[in-house]
């Protein structure tokens, strides 16, 4: 009669090859995925605001003067 031992070597070692296999398979998988996540959340974010875009929303925001608007506005270049 066969123990279960016998029936694995017909493998010839070669199990815990597949077995190693498969572990590298899904770590692929694994690292794939958050990668494609990670670079789909980049992808719909708005572009950084500018030193001009803030001094505006400042100003439209009341936090400023038209006075400190302008003089940092020909600071700034713009």
């Amino acid at each position: 009669m066969m123990d279960r031992w016998d029936m694995m070597d017909g493998f010839n070692g070669t199990g815990s090859l597949w077995m190693f296999l498969a572990v590298v398979l899904i770590g692929v998988v694994v690292v794939i995925s958050v990668w494609l996540i990670v670079r789909s959340n980049h992808a719909g974010s708005p572009p950084a605001s500018t030193a001009m875009d803030i001094l505006r929303e400042r100003f439209a925001r009341g936090e400023i003067t038209q006075e400190e608007f302008e003089a940092a506005r020909k600071a700034l270049g713009g």
